[in-house]
């Protein structure tokens, strides 16, 4: 007998009616959080280690340029050397070759206040 003849609902309809969802859905909605989750995974654990990669660098670009600094014109006051740990990666490049030509602590402070440094 067929379902026509018997006046039965087919089975995933059947089951989709009394709230039951039908497991190939079920596994298909399943497997597309698990595919979600992963890829959001995937993307947060690459911007963290970019950001990890870029604020090393930062720092390291800090330390540099205050150690030679230290060097050249003798270590710098600690509210001066903050704004140094403050700059961006550019900007620490740029005093890193400014500081060729300080011969004091007063220029490094222009120079940190300066919009142009």
């Amino acid at each position: 007998m067929n379902q026509e003849t018997t006046g039965s609902v087919p089975e995933p309809i059947d089951n989709a009616m009394r709230g039951q969802p039908n497991p190939c859905v079920a596994w298909g909605i399943e497997l597309g959080l698990r595919k979600g989750i992963l890829h959001g995974l995937q993307k947060g654990l690459q911007q963290g280690i970019q950001k990890g990669l870029q604020r090393g660098a930062r720092q390291g670009a800090a330390a540099v340029v205050l150690r030679l600094l230290s060097k050249r014109i003798g270590p710098l006051p600690v509210g001066m050397q903050r704004l140094v740990h403050g700059l961006d990666l550019p900007r620490l490049e740029a005093l890193g070759e400014a500081l060729l030509d300080f011969t004091s602590h007063e220029q490094v402070r222009r120079w940190l206040e300066s919009d142009a440094g």
